[in-house]
């Protein structure tokens, strides 16, 4: 048998045992200007799973679009001093994140000291 017929089946499966389990159960819904009366919690439940996946796609599509980005190409210029070429790429500054917060190195003062010479 399929896998995925198996699953589904048992999603199905699921879904009905917590909607029979729930019958009873019912809650007020208010929204901004109206208020549903007797609703079964597993229709709350599942309308505000579905109101969730809806919307994070637009979350998942723009993680899409950012991976399949080509790299910056390199742009030549010329120096006054020496007349010539040098490659120079633009860099953007690291965004913040929540989860990957790391400090950045300072160098060391030798390491300056050589720059300066």
């Amino acid at each position: 048998m399929n896998w995925k017929l198996i699953y589904f089946l048992l999603i199905v499966l699921f879904l009905g045992l917590f909607a029979g389990f729930n019958m009873k159960n019912s809650c007020d819904v208010s929204l901004i200007f109206y208020t549903f009366e007797n609703i079964p919690v597993y229709v709350s439940n599942i309308f505000s799973f579905l109101i969730g996946l809806i919307l994070t796609i637009p979350f998942f599509f723009g993680s899409k679009k950012k991976k399949n980005k080509q790299p910056k190409e390199i742009k030549e210029t010329l120096t006054a001093s020496d007349g010539t070429g040098i490659n120079t790429v633009d860099l953007k500054k690291p965004k913040k994140s929540w989860f990957k917060r790391k400090k950045e190195s300072k160098p060391s003062m030798s390491d300056t000291n050589s720059e300066i010479k």
